[in-house]
This record gives structure tokens, C-alpha cells and sequence, in this order.
């Protein structure tokens, strides 16, 4: 397989938004996309073909009755946003990359994110290239953290964001190329 994209759903699984992979999947190629292909249960999905973000929010909300979110990536993006992960492996703690599309009315939110404190429980780093946050977080406190809470109120209250997992990323590499 060889795709261009990666969708990146907010939200899915979780809070009563219940999505198969098939059924997922089968949004994207009903769009007319090719090569798709999902990740995991957690909103991922890889395609190719030339499309709308809001196409795609438009009929993944009609199709599942929810206010769908999507962070679009291309694929070369995603691989050599991998490459920049400042922050090495550590058995004791997590890294995530967040993706985020500020509409012109969230830029403050966004940038009071990007301000964050890079020291003690949460570590954040910017990345000067794109709308994105590398994230490390002790294990088994993404939820919790104040940094985590932040990005989950920045979320509800209408920025585009959404959170992976660097080990979730490189499968969704790995199933692009």
C-alpha cells in the first residue's frame, strides 16, 4: 500500500463514539479515496486522493451522528515529524506528538498551549515547522496531568486537536508506505 494521507479522527471510541475500523474505512473509499486503510480503533486512517477536510468531517458526522474532527497530515509530514521527536525513549514515561488546526478564533488557545511549561510532570516542545506539540508525559498519567487536561478543555471548547502515541505514529508510517 502506498498512501499520501493520514486522517486523524478526535474522539473516536471513546465517549459513546462507537466506530469499527470497517465502518471507518468504508467512509473514506465511499468518498472515492484509494488505498485506504485504518490503524488501530483509534481514529487513523491512511488514503490517497485528493479531497476536502470538511468532505470528510461532513460525512463521517452524517454517517455516524457526531460532530466529527479531523486532522489531516500528508504522509512525507508525518515521516519527517518522526524525525524531529526531541524527546529520547524512556522507560518511564510516554511521548506523544499534538496535532492541531487553529481556526483563526482558537489561536489563542493553541498558544497558550505552546507556551507550556517545559519542565516537571509535562515536557512540551514546539515544533517550528507545523501546528504541533511533542508531548512526554510520566506512564500511566496521559490523562491527568495538567497538560493533558488542558488539551482535552482545548478540545471541547472547539480547537482542532488530537493526540498520538509516537509508537501509534510509526505504525501509521508503517502502514502508509
Amino acid at each position: 500500500m502506498s498512501a499520501e494521507r493520514v486522517a486523524l479522527l478526535r474522539g473516536i471510541n471513546v465517549g459513546g463514539v462507537r466506530i469499527t475500523s470497517a465502518e471507518l474505512a468504508a467512509v473514506f473509499t465511499d468518498l472515492g479515496l484509494r488505498s485506504v486503510s485504518t490503524v488501530l480503533a483509534t481514529g487513523n486512517v491512511c488514503f490517497s486522493g485528493a479531497i476536502e477536510l470538511a468532505t470528510i468531517e461532513r460525512a463521517l458526522s452524517e454517517r455516524f451522528g457526531y460532530s466529527a474532527r479531523v486532522i489531516l497530515v500528508e504522509v512525507s509530514d508525518l515521516a519527517s515529524l518522526l524525525t524531529r521527536t526531541p524527546f529520547a525513549e524512556d522507560p518511564e514515561r510516554h511521548r506523544y506528538v499534538v496535532f492541531a488546526d487553529p481556526a483563526p478564533d482558537h489561536i489563542e488557545t493553541w498558544t497558550a498551549l505552546t507556551g507550556w511549561d517545559a519542565e516537571g510532570e509535562d515536557r512540551v516542545a514546539g515544533d517550528p515547522e507545523g501546528h504541533v506539540l511533542w508531548w512526554s508525559v510520566p506512564r500511566g498519567s496521559s490523562t491527568t496531568t495538567p497538560f493533558a487536561k488542558a488539551t482535552a478543555r482545548a478540545g471541547t471548547r472547539g480547537l482542532n486537536i488530537t493526540t498520538r502515541n509516537i509508537g501509534t505514529l510509526q505504525k501509521i508510517l508503517a502502514r502508509a508506505s
